[in-house]
């Protein structure tokens, strides 16, 4: 096993390689996947905050229905053309990697904690049955997102929804949104409007997103992996044919646990994405109340095929990276 020079340093706070090994490799899978796919959740973001206004009208009488690639062709034609769909960019590279390291370092050890746990009360004799591990994934994965969520997703993603807001050429509003400039400008803005609590608007959602999606991958992941793996395993190939099977194996089962959380969280991302743009005031209750009157149920699928494409991209960059980079350091497979 890979041995780092910091261990002993680490051992004073509780860590050890593995927490080192984790963060590193899911500050590497945050970073690439945002570089890869911050347009797609641009155009998310956009299709999310169309809709009607309480006085039963449109906050623009062209962009209601806009679909992935109407919404993308007005992006691209508008007046920041294609640096629109990376509007809000440095708050999601601060995010993605912040978030993901959080995320894999927290799973892990407190994956390793219930495992410990359980084997001291049981002992030998008490092997954890598949389902046992299942569970056992998910709490620690539920527990994982609420932590990194309050800790890091929370702020970064206000920051990133505000400056999304702000793209030009959808048709909506021209804008509430248009006095902020950068982050650090966005941030100073926000605390003075807002006060001090102004990057955690919209908390609540984001809490119970990241908690039921992480708890929701992580608890699947190795079970769609093996499945996967039952595929291959009629052509047992080694060298660099083998390496590649391990490749998309990783990429199809992160892709695949993504797109099955998102069409079952999505409502919660609907509604955070609502409380957290700039000038948004209502509470929890009062946006799911806005959104059933004036939308429907249907309301909270808004971005529901842009969120799955990214998710599901996501998902299979940061899972196949992760797994290469944690694997390349000595780590075992998720």
């Amino acid at each position: 096993m890979t041995s780092f020079p910091g261990a002993s340093f680490l051992g004073r706070f509780g860590l050890d390689e593995h927490n080192l090994r984790e963060s590193i490799s899911g500050g590497v899978s945050g970073t690439a996947m945002i570089v890869v796919t911050h347009p797609l959740d641009t155009i998310k973001t956009q299709i999310q905050l169309q809709h009607k206004t309480a006085a039963g009208g449109d906050t623009s009488s062209a962009v209601k229905n806009m679909g992935i690639l109407r919404t993308a062709l007005a992006i691209y034609k508008g007046p920041d053309g294609p640096k629109g769909f990376f509007f809000g960019v440095q708050a999601a590279l601060v995010q993605g990697a912040g978030k993901v390291a959080l995320q894999f370092s927290i799973f892990g050890q407190l994956n390793r904690t219930i495992g410990k746990a359980w084997a001291d009360r049981y002992g030998s004799g008490g092997e954890q049955t598949a389902a046992d591990k299942r569970t056992q994934r998910a709490v620690a994965g539920t527990c994982a997102g609420c932590v990194e969520s309050m800790l890091w997703t929370s702020p970064t993603e206000r920051l990133k929804v505000v400056r999304q807001d702000m793209v030009r050429g959808t048709g909506r509003a021209a804008h509430e949104g248009a006095q902020f400039r950068g982050p650090i400008h966005t941030t100073m803005e926000l605390f003075r409007t807002e006060g001090p609590l102004a990057l955690h608007r919209g908390a609540l959602p984001t809490l119970l997103r990241q908690g039921t999606q992480l708890g929701f991958r992580f608890a699947l992941y190795s079970d769609v992996k093996n499945g996967i793996d039952y595929v291959f395993a009629g052509s047992k190939r080694e060298g660099t044919l083998g390496e590649i099977q391990k490749f998309v194996q990783t990429m199809v089962s992160g892709a695949s646990v993504g797109v099955l959380g998102t069409i079952l969280n999505n409502p919660l991302d609907v509604i955070k994405t609502r409380m957290q743009r700039a000038g948004s005031e209502g509470t929890f209750r009062e946006t799911i109340s806005t959104i059933l009157r004036e939308e429907g149920v249907r309301g909270f699928y808004r971005g529901l095929a842009a969120r799955c494409l990214k998710v599901g991209m996501r998902l299979s960059i940061i899972f196949s990276v992760f797994e290469k980079s944690n694997q390349s350091m000595g780590g075992k497979p998720l």
